[in-house]
This record gives C-alpha cells, sequence and structure tokens, in this order.
C-alpha cells in the first residue's frame, strides 16, 4: 500500500522532470525563445520588470553543456570571501529542479543558505516581504513571477528579475454538476497570484481559454483553503490550481473535474537582490555556474532526484509548498524519520 510519504515523493520526481522538460536553459537560443514567449503574457502584469537578457551572453560556452568552468567558481568565491558570509538564497520547495541545481553547488564548497520553508507563490511573495524585518532579504529568489508583480510590496522592489528558468503548468478545475444551475458559475481565486494573471489574460482575450464568459469572483484567502474546497465550492463552480497542487487536487478530491482548454504556463524566473547586480562579476559567476548544474541534473535525473529525495526537510516543505499543509508535511516528516537511515530513497 502507498503511504502519503511514496505519494509526495513521486510528486516530487514528477515535478523534477516537468521542471526540466519545460526548462528555459538548454542553450543560448532556447533561453532567449522561452523569454520572448512570455512576454506577451506577462505585459498585463502591473510593472513587470524586464529580464536581463545580457546575462545570458556571460554563460561560458561550456556550462550549457555542463561543464564547471574554474575561473567562475574561483571568481564566485573570491568575490564571496570579500563578501563575508554565505549567499542566501529563497527557493520554493517546489521548484525542483532548481533546488537540485543548487544543492550541485553546495556540493561544490559554495557556501550557500539555501531557504525551502517559504511555500510557493503568493506565500513566498508575502513571507520574502516579512523576512526584511529581521533580515536584509535574500540575496537571490527563485520564484513565480506573477506574485513577485502582483502582490505590492516596497521590499519586493528591490529586487531585479534575471531570466526566467521554466514554466509550470495551471489549469482550472470545476465542481461536477450544475449544468442546470441558472445562476453563475463562482470562481475561486488566490489573489495576487498566477491565477489573477490567467484570469486577466483571459478578460483581455475570451477566446484563448475554456472559462464561462461571466462569472462571480469569490477569493480564497490561504494555501490552506485548497484542503476544504468540499466545504464552499457547489456544482458548477471553478478553481484553479498549479502543478504540484493540481496533481493534488486530481488524486484526492473525486468531486472536481479538469476543465480541458485551461492549462495555462506559469513562468518562474531567478530574481536577484539589487545589492548584487550593480555587483556584476558575483552575478555572472552564480549563474553561469548556475547554468552547468543545471545542465548536470537533466544529464542525471536519477542522481539529481536521489540529491533531493535523502534530505527530509525538503519533504516536509514541499507538502507546505504544494498548498496540502503542515499537518500533512508533518506526517510526510515523521514517515522519513521512520526508515533507515541508509535507504535511497528513488
Amino acid at each position: 500500500m502507498k503511504t502519503q510519504l511514496d505519494f509526495v515523493k513521486n510528486l516530487i520526481k514528477e515535478k523534477l522532470s516537468a521542471d526540466l522538460n519545460k526548462g528555459a536553459l538548454g542553450s543560448p537560443s532556447r533561453m532567449k525563445l522561452k523569454e520572448s514567449d512570455i512576454v506577451s503574457d506577462l505585459s498585463v502584469i502591473r510593472d513587470l520588470q524586464a529580464s536581463n537578457l545580457n546575462i545570458v551572453s556571460e554563460v561560458k560556452a561550456s556550462s550549457w553543456d555542463g561543464v564547471i568552468n574554474l575561473n567562475s567558481l574561483s571568481t564566485l568565491k573570491e568575490r564571496m570571501q570579500k563578501l563575508g558570509r554565505a549567499l542566501s538564497i529563497d527557493c520554493a520547495s517546489i521548484n525542483v529542479a532548481s533546488y537540485a541545481a543548487l544543492l550541485g553547488l553546495w556540493e561544490r564548497k559554495i557556501d550557500l543558505n539555501i531557504v525551502t520553508k517559504n511555500a510557493s507563490g503568493l506565500e513566498q511573495a508575502m513571507n520574502l516581504a516579512d523576512s526584511f524585518k529581521v533580515q536584509d532579504g535574500y540575496d537571490f529568489v527563485i520564484a513565480a513571477d506573477a506574485p513577485f508583480s502582483l502582490y505590492l510590496n516596497p521590499y519586493l522592489e528591490q529586487y531585479q528579475r534575471v531570466v526566467k528558468l521554466n514554466s509550470e503548468s495551471q489549469k482550472a478545475f470545476r465542481f461536477k454538476g450544475g449544468e442546470n444551475e441558472k445562476n453563475l458559475p463562482t470562481c475561486w481565486i488566490y489573489p495576487s497570484s498566477s491565477v489573477e494573471h490567467q484570469l486577466r489574460i483571459a478578460k483581455a482575450n475570451p477566446e484563448r481559454f475554456n472559462l464561462p464568459l461571466q462569472y462571480k469572483e469569490q477569493e480564497l484567502t490561504s494555501l490552506a483553503d485548497y484542503r476544504h474546497l468540499n466545504e464552499f465550492m457547489k456544482p458548477g463552480d471553478y478553481v484553479f490550481a498549479w502543478q504540484p497542487l493540481s496533481d493534488y487536487l486530481e488524486a484526492n478530491m473525486s468531486f472536481l473535474e479538469i476543465v480541458p482548454g485551461t492549462e495555462f504556463e506559469i513562468s518562474i524566473s531567478l530574481y536577484a537582490h539589487q545589492r548584487f547586480t550593480e555587483e556584476n562579476l558575483l552575478l555572472n559567476s552564480f549563474f553561469d555556474l548556475f547554468v552547468a548544474e543545471w545542465s548536470l541534473v537533466e544529464m542525471d535525473r536519477l542522481k539529481a532526484i536521489n540529491r533531493v529525495l535523502v534530505n527530509e526537510q525538503i519533504i516536509s516543505d514541499f507538502g507546505r509548498g504544494m498548498g496540502v499543509g503542515t499537518v500533512l508535511s508533518q506526517l510526510i516528516f515523521g514517515a522519513f524519520l521512520s526508515q533507515s537511515v541508509g535507504q535511497v530513497l528513488i
């Protein structure tokens, strides 16, 4: 019998493959193409920051093939020595490929403080803003673009969007039944998120998605609401979810059905604090090495997923980041600890 731990471990493996399959770091041309693909969609978001495609030209040719450039490695370590501390990186736990690449850098003795506990999407943006109350913000952030632009907070304005890393799939679910309902359906919306982003696009281009032209809007106030959809949704209502939350809903909430023609690609990008956008040597060397590690993850996915799954904290954080809450995360964490320490989780 499969346990909840097995279920989440499989979701992590599937998410790694999805991140890589929809990645933008395969080659310089691919990166520029993937960036241009999202320009139109991102233009509907207020105050969108342009990406820094100049950084692509700084990536060494061999890095795209997974070769670690020793000059970049020594430069990064030298700049970090002058900085006098580890680089802090807020990487949402559901960004599995990025996390695996960062672990590769950490294994090369690059002093990184990788934080995965800050949920994802809107909650990640909110937690990031709150982090300025106790520290001077993270150095780098890997996050969905929509919350960064839709959640209005002066602290987030201190970050510059560097470049797109990959995409995530989002889709609409409908509460089964209600075909003969005369009242307008309700769309349950997680505000300042990729859901709001998709609906803004739908209003500008109604034919793009298979959604009702008229509906009522109702806000979800927390990711925790996704665990209780059956308590307030009615037949005919709509709700949106992104991977891996959408996988969880599909597997566990039989009263919901996927609405064909509502698929939407969410862009995930690397952000740098403004103190590093002016420090080109550190930023360029970091990104050059990150590209190489991403390529290595893609070349050996089995090694990458084992690297991730032996970390009990990322498994626990993934449960929270996907929106199923701390209760399931605690169950996952407990199940992990009950396994033998030397077991390979794959």
